[in-house]
């Protein structure tokens, strides 16, 4: 998955980096995976992922004073367990 960065009026604070977080969706068993990635990474890959199995991906920018915004989507893997940013 890729972003952009934070527009500078969006922006409260220097931004310190990124926060990644993927489930599957509706299944409580399985728990939040998380990566925090530095300001200057717009990209990041989730690896396991199941075959045409639903996930909910969370991503927000932090500062030094806490987080941002979170941006929810719920993307569904193909036959080789990859999903593509449309």
């Amino acid at each position: 998955m890729s972003w952009n960065s934070v527009p500078s009026r969006y922006q409260n604070g220097i931004i310190r980096g990124y926060r990644v977080s993927y489930k599957q969706k509706d299944d409580t068993n399985y728990p939040w995976q998380n990566l925090n990635l530095d300001s200057e990474t717009y990209s990041a890959s989730a690896s396991d992922l199941g075959k045409f199995t639903n996930y909910t991906f969370v991503i927000l920018a932090f500062t030094s004073k806490g987080d941002g915004v979170p941006e929810e989507q719920t993307v569904q893997t193909d036959e080789d367990g990859n999903y593509y940013n449309k």
